[in-house]
């Protein structure tokens, strides 16, 4: 028997089980998206200065690093937390702080 592989789309986990001999693929969203624990140190105070409304190079100036790195940064912010833009961050953000 082959076994499934597959990239699943983005925002989704597959699995692959067996059922009477046949193996299936099972697409889901995650449980816990938009996580803020998923983020490193680093990565939460530039998530913290954008939902501030900072821009790439103000982040830059305050943490003493380049454009480039911010940038970065953003974008592992965003595939982690599953979003796309600062209005989605916002909204993540206010759901993790009623979280805890």
């Amino acid at each position: 028997m082959s076994r499934l592989e597959v990239l699943p789309p983005r925002g989704l986990e597959a699995t692959t089980f067996e059922l009477a001999g046949e193996e299936f693929l099972l697409l889901t969203f995650p449980s816990e998206t938009n996580d803020f624990s998923s983020l490193t140190e680093s990565e939460r105070q530039v998530a913290s200065e954008l939902l501030r409304g900072k821009s790439h190079r103000e982040i830059a100036r305050i943490r003493g690093t380049k454009v480039g790195t911010v940038a970065n940064q953003v974008g592992s912010i965003f595939r982690k937390l599953q979003i796309r833009s600062r209005s989605e961050l916002a909204r993540a953000g206010s759901r993790d702080d009623d979280r805890g």
